[in-house]
Formats: structure tokens, C-alpha cells, sequence
């Protein structure tokens, strides 16, 4: 069972890759609306990827949510009094 289990991951897997590549790069060529069906948890990790990378290569000073995780990923203190004062 444990093989059977990894073959139908890898075809799940791969199925939901084959989704997203066809929703980010074929259908907005072809000028087409609709999407094809995409798991929300793989839908949001394809979408935040790009977003993610953008906000590690140009730092904000902001504080929102993404920063605060982005921080916690690094060894980086982490002063939120020092914007909370900012936004106040």
C-alpha cells in the first residue's frame, strides 16, 4: 500500500503542478477568463511564491503580516514598538 500511495501523490502532485502552469502562463495568452480548478492551499503557495522572493530582495519598513513571518524566517530582531509608534 505505501507504493501505491506514493504513485497516486506523485500523479496528484503532478497534476496540480500541471494546473498552475497552465493558469499562469498559457490561458492568460490565449486571453482566456476562466481557470482551471486549483487546490486553495496550492492556488495561495504559487501566488506568494513570486510576492516573497520580490519582498526579500527589496526589504520593507513596514510591518505588515508578510514581514512579520519574512522575519521570523532569519535570525533578525524583530522591534515592532519602533513602528507601532510610526503608525500611531
Amino acid at each position: 500500500m505505501p507504493r501505491l500511495a506514493n504513485i497516486i501523490n506523485r500523479i496528484l502532485f503532478g497534476t496540480n503542478i500541471a494546473c498552475v502552469l497552465i493558469n499562469m502562463y498559457l490561458l492568460p495568452l490565449l486571453a482566456i477568463k476562466k481557470q482551471l480548478y486549483e487546490p486553495p492551499a496550492i492556488w495561495l503557495t504559487s501566488r506568494l511564491y513570486p510576492i516573497i522572493q520580490q519582498r526579500q530582495q527589496n526589504p520593507t519598513s513596514r510591518v505588515d503580516l508578510l514581514q512579520l513571518m519574512l522575519e521570523v524566517m532569519t535570525d533578525k530582531k524583530i522591534n515592532v514598538s519602533k513602528h507601532r509608534k510610526e503608525s500611531i
